[in-house]
């Protein structure tokens, strides 16, 4: 049995993802969020964080242990100290950058959105042939302009990220269900982002670009 140590649980964007991955006999699934749990070694110990350094209470909770495999969730930026990886055995973790000694693990859907029916509309009953849900910046508007001729297509513009012009996770599904193709270009900061994942999820293929011959070549 590997026990698998949860830092930050069902609130993490990732979570439902996470725990498909581990959804198996050969884990045991333990949430600690106050880093009060007994210490046991051989462990994979889930943590996300998103400031630049990783608290003291999480590098003097990994102290206390003798053997472990670190999963690190977020850090897209590529901007957070990772000086306490070399603590660990293994380093899991999102995001790919050239610089970092770990192994990758793709960042899957958002929470919400993993379909966990396995129900896959047919093609040739998708209401459009591409749609595209999120906010325009980067190259996102000249990749959905390239794709306008082809129709019928969908486009929901949202403000932000986690924005409340966002489409309710429902309707997300609900669009990606319905298209045959969505664009899917770089996410905000690294070429990887949810949206990839959540089109694959609902049968809905990615049509991505080549972004200096390292899109998701790992």
């Amino acid at each position: 049995m590997i026990n698998v140590i949860i830092q930050r649980g069902e609130d993490c964007l990732g979570s439902d993802f996470y725990n498909w991955i581990f959804d198996d006999n050969v884990f045991n699934i333990i949430v600690d969020n106050d880093l009060k749990q007994i210490l046991l070694d051989n462990s994979i110990i889930i943590y996300s964080t998103q400031n630049k350094n990783i608290n003291k209470d999480m590098l003097d909770y990994l102290r206390k242990f003798k053997k472990y495999a670190l999963f690190h969730i977020a850090d897209e930026s590529n901007k957070h100290d990772l000086s306490h990886y070399n603590n660990a055995k293994i380093v899991y973790r999102n995001f790919y950058w050239n610089n970092i000694n770990a192994k990758i693990i793709p960042l899957g859907p958002e929470k919400g959105i993993m379909n966990k029916s396995n129900c896959i509309k047919p093609a040739n009953e998708r209401k459009y042939m591409w749609s595209f849900a999120g906010q325009f910046k980067h190259d996102r508007k000249q990749m959905t302009n390239d794709l306008l001729n082809i129709k019928p297509n969908y486009i929901h513009q949202t403000l932000g990220f986690v924005h409340p012009t966002q489409l309710p996770k429902k309707d997300l599904i609900n669009l990606y269900s319905d298209s045959i193709f969505c664009p899917c270009p770089i996410g905000s900061i690294n070429i990887e982002c949810y949206r990839l994942y959540e089109c694959l999820e609902w049968g809905c293929i990615p049509v991505v670009k080549d972004y200096e011959n390292i899109y998701y070549t790992i």
